[in-house]
């Protein structure tokens, strides 16, 4: 009976020991052991990175001036008079004409001033192009002179032979002229323009480029031209002439030449996508003619290659 007890009591006491067991395994309400103890981190998900595009399109103004290099300048298709080619003898050969002297013409090419605007598109981080059309500040041709010869007229042949028109007394009727001649130049260029970064420090960019394009002309030209008849005989000084004849031309012509550029400069960005562009440029517009045609008159001033030296400031918004 004793040993009865005795297992029985060594049974309660390992259901005990099970239960304590248990409940000390679930103090926490299961939530694990002292290493577990505390509530489970959340994991944070990583920040989605913003894209940063780079701008592919910009606008740009620029303003400049420009140092001109004097381009020649001559005439051709004027005839005011004749020379007197007589030889001595009873034979006088035909007059050679004459027209204007280039000593006549004078030029305003010294400096002008530019203004433009165009778009640009940038292929890389270093390499864009743009096309740009600019304007350019009138320049001028002026031209003013005199002549002065005897005036010759048909006096038989075969073969044909002139002679001096002669007063009453045997002096020859001389032809006196003056002559104005002013033309005004206008004028554009169009070109596409493509451009190398050499590097970047900062917020600074120098560059160089080239350009290729058309320069349009547009002229507007005004001719005068008098002639009086002077004898000598009767008025020796010629201070009173005779007015024989006074005309005035007006007309526009168009013209085109092939441009070109050289660029080297520097950028700025300014910030919010707005760059100031410093450079200075090689302009070479070629060289075109400005023709007159009217009245009987037919002429053409033409004008040597132009090139000019260009000192630019602008600003380039780029555009996503």
């Amino acid at each position: 009976m004793k040993s009865t007890l005795a297992v029985v009591a060594i049974a309660v006491a390992a259901v005990a020991g099970l239960d304590e067991a248990a409940h000390a395994a679930d103090w926490n309400g299961a939530a694990g052991g002292i290493k577990d103890y505390g509530r489970a981190g959340v994991p944070v998900p990583a920040p989605i990175p913003v894209p940063d595009y780079a701008a592919k399109w910009y606008f740009r103004l620029d303003a400049g001036i420009g140092f001109i290099g004097e381009p020649s300048i001559s005439e051709s298709g004027l005839i005011f008079g004749t020379t007197d080619s007589c030889l001595p003898g009873p034979v006088c050969p035909a007059p050679t004409p004459f027209g204007s002297s280039p000593s006549w013409f004078a030029k305003d090419y010294e400096t002008s001033v530019t203004w433009g605007l165009g778009t640009g598109y940038y292929w890389s981080s270093r390499v864009r192009t743009d096309l740009t059309a600019d304007v350019r500040s009138q320049q001028s041709v002026k031209g003013a002179g005199s002549y002065r010869y005897d005036q010759h007229s048909f006096t038989g042949g075969p073969p044909p032979v002139y002679g001096p028109v002669l007063d009453g007394a045997g002096n020859p009727i001389q032809i006196l002229g003056s002559v104005t001649d002013n033309t005004m130049h206008r004028s554009g260029t169009v070109l596409f323009n493509l451009y190398y970064d050499l590097f970047k420090h900062g917020a600074f960019t120098p560059y160089v480029g080239a350009g290729i394009g058309v320069a349009l002309h547009e002229f507007e030209r005004t001719h005068r031209n008098s002639a009086s008849a002077c004898d000598t005989n009767l008025d020796p000084t010629c201070a009173a002439p005779i007015l024989l004849t006074s005309a005035s031309v007006n007309d526009k012509s168009h013209a085109a030449s092939l441009a070109w550029a050289l660029m080297a400069g520097m950028s700025y960005n300014i910030g919010h996508g707005t760059l100031l562009d410093v450079n200075y440029r090689y302009l070479n517009i070629g060289s075109t003619s400005a023709n007159l045609n009217g009245a009987g008159v037919a002429s053409k001033v033409s004008i040597g290659e132009q090139s000019e030296h260009q000192l630019r400031a602008g600003l380039r918004f780029d555009i996503n």
